[in-house]
């Protein structure tokens, strides 16, 4: 009998703990529902999360902070928001809303002007919306500001980063062109030699510069045109020292000696060459205007006399093909 009493007791004893319990859960649930009606969802979300396993309380405290993180996004805190989005996993659409928090960031970073911490973040979204277009237009702006501030070396590495985005490849064609006119921009000069052609072009003097030296001198302008001189002043002794000669021949071929000839006129015969031939009367000057052409430079392009320039390093080459000759040139 006695026995018997003591299951009884023990069975009701368990009975009324699980009683208790359960009616604490019961009363803890309706309490964290109650702080979740109320709005209270960072107070609600931890009594959920006391709760463990109880009913749906790990969905519930998931809820309270997907609210939460919503009401960050509409203040405008987007990074935190993102960040209590990301936490979430894959709870409702919270990746989406993350990576929509995100892309309005890089709108905004966008709009602040720094298109290339915008264009990082867009890169970042993958393919989430038009992040990928998005990106390319930062960069194109940043390329244009780049050619708007002459700092062609970037713009160039920008447009060709941008492949077949917009005009971006003849962009960046336009900027090898700035980027060549600007290292022309100046005074070149170098010497070469007259070749027969040359000379020829001259006229009947030019006969006497064959091999003899010149200056050729180009100033490029920053609008297209340039001035060009051949300046035939250093070959003045050449010059003198082969017109000597032809004289002295045809004198002899006439039987007339050169002392006859100078006593005839009254000086030496160098002292006639001298008064009678002045070979800067024979430099050419004159201007022009250029265009570029696959990196070359051509002096006035399509007519029958253009020239091709090509930049090699810090030299200038000009292919002076119409007098058969090739000038290298060094900025003053």
């Amino acid at each position: 009998m006695y026995k018997k009493l003591t299951r009884v007791l023990a069975l009701l004893l368990c009975a009324a703990l699980v009683f208790v319990l359960c009616g604490c859960d019961s009363s803890d649930y309706a309490k964290a529902q109650k702080l979740f009606d109320a709005g209270d969802y960072t107070a609600a979300a931890q009594a959920f999360d006391a709760l463990g396993d109880y009913k749906d309380s790990a969905d519930q405290a998931n809820e309270c902070r997907y609210l939460l993180a919503g009401q960050a996004a509409e203040i405008g805190d987007l990074g935190s928001a993102a960040e209590a989005f990301d936490a979430l996993g894959d709870y409702k659409d919270s990746a989406d809303q993350a990576n929509e928090c995100r892309y309005l960031l890089a709108e905004q970073t966008a709009e602040a002007g720094d298109f290339a911490g915008a264009a990082e973040q867009y890169d970042a979204l993958g393919d989430y919306k038009d992040s990928a277009d998005q990106a390319s237009e930062c960069r194109y702006t940043l390329a244009e500001q780049a050619m708007d501030k002459g700092i062609y070396s970037l713009a160039i590495e920008l447009y060709d980063q941008l492949g077949d985005y917009k005009d971006a490849a003849d962009r960046k064609t336009e900027a090898e062109n700035a980027a060549l006119t600007a290292k022309l921009i100046g005074d070149w000069s170098g010497m070469g030699d007259a070749t027969e052609a040359m000379a020829e072009a001259i006229g009947e003097a030019g006969a006497y510069l064959t091999s003899c030296p010149y200056e050729m001198k180009i100033t490029f302008k920053d609008y297209g045109s340039y001035v060009f001189t051949l300046d035939f002043t250093p070959s003045k002794d050449a010059f003198s020292g082969a017109l000597h000669a032809a004289i002295e021949e045809q004198l002899s071929a006439n039987g007339i000696s050169v002392a006859t000839f100078e006593a005839s006129i009254g000086k030496s015969l160098d002292e006639y060459i001298a008064s009678s031939f002045d070979v800067q009367t024979l430099s050419q000057t004159g201007v022009g205007y250029y265009t570029i052409r696959d990196g070359v430079v051509i002096l006035d392009p399509d007519s029958n006399s253009e020239v091709e320039v090509t930049l090699d390093g810090d030299s200038l080459l000009v292919d002076f093909y119409i007098y058969n000759d090739v000038v290298t040139l060094k900025k003053s």
